[in-house]
């Protein structure tokens, strides 16, 4: 069984709470635990801590997402905020590979389900 570890983002700026943890750019190789905190963050601070999650995420290491989802131009009175599907895949462009993106829709909720990898040193 791995470790968790929790990855919390901070109001302060992208990756500030992995900061102040004393992490600082370091990469994870155990498994990691970041619970809703993205969504806390309003635009633009969240659009520069999506930007920085792939150097969170070791060689090799997997991102799960779980997030509550909403369409572009839907209103959204957060916080927490929902993400887009734009948003969801700039997660990719951090450096990440997507392996699946589900959009989940349920009678009383809609949320993104999706597991991203780094790939491995060299490869």
């Amino acid at each position: 069984m791995r470790d968790r570890i929790p990855l919390r983002l901070g109001a302060d700026g992208p990756c500030a709470g992995a900061e102040a943890a004393g992490e600082g750019d370091r990469e994870y190789d155990q498994e990691g635990e970041q619970s809703g905190s993205g969504t806390r963050l309003p635009d633009p601070p969240r659009r520069d801590a999506i930007a920085n999650l792939g150097p969170l995420v070791a060689p090799g290491g997997t991102l799960l997402v779980n997030a509550r989802a909403r369409d572009a131009g839907d209103q959204d009175d957060g916080p927490p905020w929902a993400l887009t599907r734009a948003e969801i895949d700039a997660i990719a462009a951090s450096g990440l590979r997507p392996v699946r993106i589900e959009d989940i829709r349920e009678p009383e909720s809609r949320r993104w389900r999706a597991e991203f990898v780094r790939p491995a040193a060299g490869g």
